[in-house]
């Protein structure tokens, strides 16, 4: 019987992405603003659904404020190249992280890491997207209960893709390891998007990837969700179930 892993659906459902702001509580004077162009830096390859998100945002500004926002991809050391080219920019509100679990784990795990969460200020949620739990769809098993009895029986042969070391989907993958008692290979890429890209390949066989990001392979036979790290079923997949049941 599988063990009940709820503390996956607790501790990570944490998809969800944030404007993070590197400014000084004094900064925002009386000059107009923004008076020059709004750079909106990811932390993650193109292709993913952080640039996916960003872009969309970035199309719906002109308009609304004076000045165009620039989308600047920094992928790399699972968010940390990004977050702090941000905290050393100048504090002006000109410069935004768009932030991401990945990037807030880092940042409590990782040590020497040349800015801290001090050097933020957290400005909008963005999107709220709990993360599923992938697989190939030739992949030897079907069912979460499937997954764990083969990784069991194939200790270490089982190869999950993840956006970087202390992202998403490596930390709630490290978790189940160590609660279900079983081994996978952690195979890091820089972003949701070469993640994507390797299980598609064939690189990888699982993965942990967001819901709209990997919707229309699922759709398209090429992927299965095994279940959701959640309290509660996506409306889109009913049948599938939240870590919290398992």
């Amino acid at each position: 019987m599988v063990k009940k892993i709820s503390g996956l659906a607790s501790c990570f459902v944490l998809a969800s992405f944030s404007f993070l702001l590197g400014i000084e509580q004094t900064v925002l004077a009386a000059d107009k603003f923004p008076s020059r162009p709004i750079e909106l830096v990811i932390p993650f390859s193109a292709g993913g659904s952080h640039d996916a998100h960003a872009r969309a945002i970035v199309s719906v500004t002109p308009g609304i404020i004076d000045q165009p926002m620039l989308v600047t991809l920094k992928p790399g050391g699972t968010g940390a190249i990004a977050a702090q080219y941000v905290a050393r920019s100048k504090p002006d509100g000109h410069t935004l992280l768009f932030g991401a679990p990945d990037t807030n784990t880092l940042v409590n795990q990782a040590q020497n890491l040349p800015y801290g969460k001090e050097d933020f200020i957290p400005i909008a949620l963005i999107n709220y997207s709990p993360t599923p739990i992938i697989a190939r769809s030739d992949a030897p098993f079907k069912t979460f209960k499937e997954f764990v009895s083969y990784a069991k029986a194939n200790p270490g042969k089982i190869k999950y893709a993840s956006a970087g070391v202390w992202g998403i989907p490596h930390v709630p993958f490290e978790y189940m390891q160590k609660k279900l008692g079983i081994k996978l290979t952690h195979v890091p890429y820089k972003g949701g998007g070469p993640a994507l890209k390797a299980i598609l390949s064939g690189e990888t066989m699982m993965s942990g990837s967001q819901v709209t990001q990997a919707l229309s392979h699922i759709r398209a036979g090429k992927l299965n969700m095994l279940a959701i790290m959640d309290t509660k079923r996506h409306k889109s997949f009913p049948n599938v179930p939240t870590t919290a049941e398992l």
